[in-house]
């Protein structure tokens, strides 16, 4: 393979791009595009943030907004569970005997 590589440069472009069209419709998973029908809009929102910034840009970039943006989403989502399950109480309802408990 490493010896051949030189060979290679003789092939012309437009082979070389019918050779890696079908190769990247063969790694599409497409179990997981309909599973984007039924995920948050926010999350569908990181992956084509993701996406779209690895296609045009720079996968290291991608990569770290994905990070960034996926933990906001997160920090978001664990702040609206923990403000539903926290109970509010006037100090006039509180016992004091149960302060120490």
């Amino acid at each position: 393979m490493l010896g051949a590589g030189s060979l290679a440069a003789y092939n012309p472009i437009p082979v070389l791009a019918g050779i890696l069209i079908p190769v990247g419709l063969n790694i599409i998973d497409y179990k997981a595009l309909k599973h984007l029908l039924k995920v948050s809009r926010a999350a569908t929102f990181v992956l084509l943030q993701v996406l779209l910034i690895t296609t045009f840009d720079n996968l290291i970039y991608a990569v770290g907004i994905g990070i960034v943006l996926a933990s906001v989403l997160f920090m978001k989502k664990i702040g609206c569970l923990a403000e539903e399950r926290t109970e509010i109480e006037s100090l006039g309802e509180i016992q004091p005997e149960t302060l120490w408990a």
